[in-house]
Order: C-alpha cells, then structure tokens, then sequence
C-alpha cells in the first residue's frame, strides 16, 4: 500500500485500525491494495451462496451492493480519518453472470471538488472476465457520525493484518516445537509439527486418533508432492486458481519425499493415512506465506480446525473454546474468516484422483458444478 497523510482514512482502513462494518463482512469484503497516489484501491469480495437468484447467478443487486462498497471506500483515498461520504449517485452496469466465490473490485478516484466526489469501478470473477462497470457521485462531509450503540455491537473489532510477519511468528513458533492459532479464509486453525505439538494439539481438541491432521499447502507442495496425473492438477488449479475458491485434496503423496525426513513415525501416522495426505490449498494471504516459508525451510505444518471436536468450525478468535486458546503458544486473531458453513463446516474435502466426497464443506456445491461443467464428472454422484 502506498502510503498517503498521515491520519488518513484509506490507511485506518487498509492497515486494519478502521473496523469492517456489518455489511463489510456480509459481503466478505477484503482490502488488498491501494495506491493514495493515483487513487486507486483494490478489494476482494466474496459471494456467497446466499447471494444467488433463482437462476443460481449472484443477484443484481448483491453485486450493486459490492460496487457501492468498493466505490465509496475508493474515494476515501481522497479524504481524511475524520470525515465520511455519502452516495448521492450509483450507476452499475451488468455485463456477465456472476457465480458464488470470489470476486474482484478495482476502483479509481475520477475527481475530487471540495464536498464531493466522483468515483469509477470494475467487478471482476476469478478469472479476470468483467462483470460489471460502475461509477458513483459522492458528498464528502466532516465529522465522522458516531454508531449507534446497535451499530457498535454489530462492527467487527479492528484486526491488524501483516500476513508476513504473522507468517514467521508462526513458523518461528512450529519451528521451536509450538503451537500456534491462526485464521484461514475457513476458521481458525491450530497447527503444529512436533511429536508432542501434535500430541497437544489432539488433546485440547479431544480429538480421535483416528482422524489424522491436515498439511496447510500451497501450489507448489501439491505439485512437488501430489503423486497425481495432469486432470487432478487441471481441476485444482480451476477450483483454486481459476475460481479462486477454497479446496482441500487428499491425494497419494511421495511418502519418502525430504520434506516429511524429520517427522516421526507416530507424528506421520498423525497427519497422513498410508499413502495419503489431506493438502488445504487456496485459504487467504496468512495460509500461503506460511506455506511458502514451510516448504523454504522443509518443515511441515500440520493441524486441524481450532475448535473441541464436533463441535464445528470457528470463524472468529472469540468463538475458539478457552482450552484450545490456552493450549496454543501463539494465537493470531484477525476477526471474522472469509467463509463460514451454517453446519460448522470447513473447507469442502474432496479425494483425488477418484472425486469422491470426504466433507461437504464450505463451497462444496460450487465446486461440485465446476467440476461437472469442466471436467464432466459430479463429485455428489460418488458418495
């Protein structure tokens, strides 16, 4: 983020000391990059499953609602920490049927009088195809109106984001024979690599032996490790790159890979099954740094959602249950996860290469018509 006067609005909200409002998070929104310079920001949004029409598209007004947010955030590039504005005028045109996941906001800052603003937009899907064009009229006003006492209860608390840094500290933490909670795109996670790690990390979960942990990953582990064929990585890479939806794979792996050498035995059969290993790919920015640096330093990070079991997913810090919080060496609360499951679900399981459902998780549908659409095989028909 370039940064603009000190005590600007853009950088309270881009750095995490500006709260994201109810309908912040109702849209699943996340501030990815701003340049006070040139007035431009970058937002992602998420569209949930609850957004459709009877089409089964992401409804017109869903994604009104998104240029609406990315707009008036962009103009506060021009303005501020004291003042706010207001939408006089909203105009969106719709050029592509949109589909649940993720998408794209880039605004620009068109000009900027002295009260008001004017401000133009784009909405983009996973794959960079243009949904829809905007642009807005904005007064600009002093004196920020304080919330409601409602309004208060309802705003997420600020969360100071450094993907990077949180990274290490986690790293640093499984590295010395911790554990650590931290936030994925699918709840609260808590991990570890160690014998006794893992040890602590089943007890204070009261978790069965015989549900093995997971290995947070990324692309380049799945390719490296993965003991697949050229159509299950055309089918992560569409689910993840292409759609940019959460996915966790269990796949045959390369069990005498270097990367796993330092476990031990009992800590091996804790996160694997024979030949198998469960891979959570494609879950935020914090997941993938600390992945990249796992595979840098050869060192596996394994675990599970941070929550007692069966007792479902957690997707903000708050929720996490006291022992499990108590339990961790680090913790790292950034709020509400981008995804929740009604059912307490996490993200959707899915065993390559014979596509049949391990956990109908978060997206799970979705993923399951891409499959079918793209590749000609519906992983519900198979379990």
């Amino acid at each position: 983020m370039s940064k603009g006067a000190a005590g600007s609005l853009i950088e309270a909200i881009f750095s995490g000391r500006q709260a994201r409002p109810p309908v912040g998070v109702l849209l699943g929104t996340e501030y990815v990059a701003c340049d006070v310079a040139s007035g431009t920001v970058h937002m992602r949004f998420t569209a949930a499953p609850s957004f459709v029409n009877p089409a089964g598209m992401v409804h017109g007004g869903m994604l009104a609602a998104m240029m609406d947010e990315l707009l008036a955030v962009t103009m506060t590039a021009t303005m501020r920490e004291d003042q706010f504005n207001v939408t006089l005028d909203l105009g969106t045109r719709f050029l592509k049927g949109a589909q649940t996941g993720v998408i794209e906001g880039h605004g620009k800052v068109v000009k900027r009088g002295r009260n008001v603003g004017f401000a133009e937009g784009e909405l983009r899907n996973a794959a960079g195809d243009i949904l829809a064009r905007g642009n807005a009229t904005m007064q600009i006003q002093d004196g920020l109106p304080g919330p409601t006492k409602q309004a208060k209860d309802n705003m997420e608390k600020p969360a100071i984001r450094d993907p990077k840094a949180d990274a290490a500290r986690v790293i640093d933490t499984v590295a010395k024979g911790g554990v650590a909670v931290f936030p994925v795109d699918v709840g609260y996670a808590i991990v570890g690599n160690s014998e006794s790690a893992i040890a602590r990390v089943f007890a204070c979960k009261k978790r069965s032996f015989e549900k093995a942990c997971g290995m947070f990953s990324n692309r380049d582990m799945f390719m490296a490790l993965a003991r697949v064929g050229e159509r299950e990585v055309a089918i992560v890479d569409s689910i993840t790159r292409k759609h940019g939806l959460p996915f966790s794979v269990v796949v045959p792996y390369h069990v005498d890979h270097p990367f796993f050498s330092k476990l031990t035995e009992l800590t091996r059969e804790r996160s694997s099954r024979g030949d198998t290993i469960d891979m959570l790919l494609n879950v935020g920015a914090l997941n993938e740094e600390i992945a990249r640096l796992s595979w840098e330093r050869g060192m596996p990070v394994l675990g599970s959602s941070a929550n007692t079991s069966l007792s479902g997913s957690k997707y903000r810090f708050t929720d996490v249950e006291q022992p499990v919080r108590d339990e961790a060496d680090l913790t790292i609360d950034y709020g509400d996860t981008r995804y929740s499951h009604p059912d307490g679900m996490g993200s959707s399981i899915i065993a390559l290469p014979s596509l049949k459902p391990i956990r109908r998780g978060i997206m799970f549908d979705r993923i399951c018509d891409i499959i079918a659409a793209e590749f000609g095989t519906d992983p519900r028909t198979l379990g």
